[in-house]
């Protein structure tokens, strides 16, 4: 190797051990700039945690000064509806929380009732929107499902869902009703310990989706001939091989064709009835069938109106077509016809016009009028077994004009298979606190629903035990 080629080899090698010295010797400084961005981000870092902590703390502060330090349980409600003999009501409330309760009692939930109600204090009977605070009778803790089951208590004038108007003459769904449940005040409750500041439930509710006691029954639609269209309610017993058929007709508040359905029908004036076993293990177990009219089985013209000029009504072909049909559908080999009022007249108007269709007529506080009915129509119903249900006291539709005279020519007549069961007064049970109120004098159906219609006669026979009697 030549001298100039050593000397730049050593140069190239000085080079190179001079760069790795400072490599080396420069190594700690990099090392200690990591570390103190290292620490400035954990430095960081826990000052936002700091921050955020006490940004937490404030909202928890001031959400506790805004609720009373405490928490604040959320949950949606559902409604249970039960048929009375004057009508129906609310009478459970569950309410689906969000978080347990510790304990609870009657006493620490408060229920506002908010509704569609007719003011019958006010001139003309309008329709306002109104409060009512309801009683709680009792509640139960469900705590598998976080549930508060209430207990609420009703009455003929407390707690039903239906709108009576005096314009329409109809029973309707309460178009609002809704439920404000909140904690009563001075109520201590707790969830895992911690104090309850309040309950939010979201108020709304659809009232007509609502579990009822009428479950047992299904509705349906049938269009008959001339075109109308009639939502019925039916009950079929198990095994579906009974032999007869109940049909019953409502009063004039259970029609219509707006915000309402057939289970008016039944929880209006406990039409249920007709499905418990009482009635169906007496007269040998029966198909019920329960037409809703579109207005009122007293419509003699076609304009919704009740005119009751002539004992006529626009509905009687095509109810005779439905009932015709429906006993075909069931193989039902017996028929027995039942209304109340409106129901009643319709009743007798069946009897009078269409006698085959059934076997026999239960006319209840009937408004057909004695002065529409020909003697010689007189002569063909004293054929039909027939069972008159009255109050004396009925300030609706007045006896004297209406069931007496009628009743007095059937007998004249010579009617062979003919009861009647009167009273002074209807008297029922509400609660212990009122045993025996005293209803209007037209609502003599409770009686017949609840097998207390007694025929004055010797025999003493129910009108159930009479129904068995026409269909074995």
């Amino acid at each position: 190797m030549k001298d100039f080629e050593k000397l730049i080899l050593a140069g190239c090698l000085a080079f190179a051990l001079a760069a790795c010295s400072s490599a080396a010797s420069s190594a700690p400084a990099a090392s200690s700039a990591a570390e103190e961005e290292t620490a400035e981000e954990e430095t960081k870092e826990e000052e936002t945690k700091e921050e955020e902590t006490a940004e937490e703390e404030t909202k928890e502060e001031e959400t506790s000064e805004e609720t009373g330090e405490g928490l604040v349980i959320t949950g949606a409600y559902s409604a249970h509806i039960k048929g009375y003999d004057w009508g129906c009501g609310v009478n459970e409330v569950i309410l689906n929380l969000d978080a347990p309760l510790d304990e609870i009692k009657a006493e620490d939930f408060k229920v506002v009732e908010t509704k569609q109600a007719t003011d019958w204090a006010a001139e003309g009977f309008p329709v306002i929107e109104a409060e009512f605070e309801r009683k709680i009778t009792g509640v139960e803790w469900v705590p598998e499902s976080n549930t508060v089951v209430l207990q609420l208590y009703c009455n003929p004038n407390e707690g039903s869902p239906l709108l009576y108007t005096m314009s329409t003459g109809y029973n309707t769904w309460c178009d609002p009703y809704y439920l404000t449940i909140t904690m009563a005040d001075g109520a201590q409750l707790t969830s895992d310990g911690q104090p309850v500041a309040a309950l939010d439930i979201d108020t709304k509710i659809d009232i007509t989706s609502m579990p009822t006691s009428v479950e047992q029954f299904s509705t349906d639609e049938y269009t008959a001939a001339d075109g109308t269209v009639y939502k019925y309610g039916y009950y079929e017993p198990e095994g579906k091989d009974a032999k007869t058929l109940f049909v019953w007709l409502h009063g004039a508040g259970e029609g219509g064709t707006e915000k309402t359905d057939p289970r008016i029908i039944y929880l209006a004036n406990r039409a249920d009835a007709f499905a418990c076993d009482e009635f169906q293990q007496i007269v040998g177990r029966a198909f019920v069938l329960e037409p809703q009219c579109p207005t009122f089985w007293l419509d003699e013209k076609g304009d919704g109106t009740m005119t009751n000029e002539h004992g006529g009504s626009i509905y009687t072909e095509s109810l005779v077509e439905l009932i015709n049909w429906y006993k075909g559908e069931t193989g039902a080999e017996k028929v027995v016809i039942a209304g109340d009022s409106n129901g009643g007249f319709m009743t007798m108007n069946l009897a009078i016009n269409n006698p085959e269709v059934a076997d026999a007529y239960i006319p209840i506080c009937e408004a057909y009028k004695d002065e529409y009915i020909s003697d010689d129509e007189i002569t063909e119903l004293a054929k039909l077994p027939m069972f008159f249900v009255y109050s004396l006291d009925d300030p609706t539709v007045d006896p004297t004009v209406y069931e007496q005279p009628t009743i007095e020519r059937l007998k004249a007549a010579g009617a062979a298979n003919l009861h009647v069961s009167t009273t002074e007064h209807v008297i029922g049970y509400v609660d212990e606190d009122d045993p025996e109120h005293e209803y209007s004098g037209h609502w003599s159906w409770i009686y017949f629903q609840n097998n207390q219609s007694k025929c004055v006669d010797e025999d003493g026979i129910t009108a159930w035990e009479w129904i068995a009697e026409i269909v074995k």
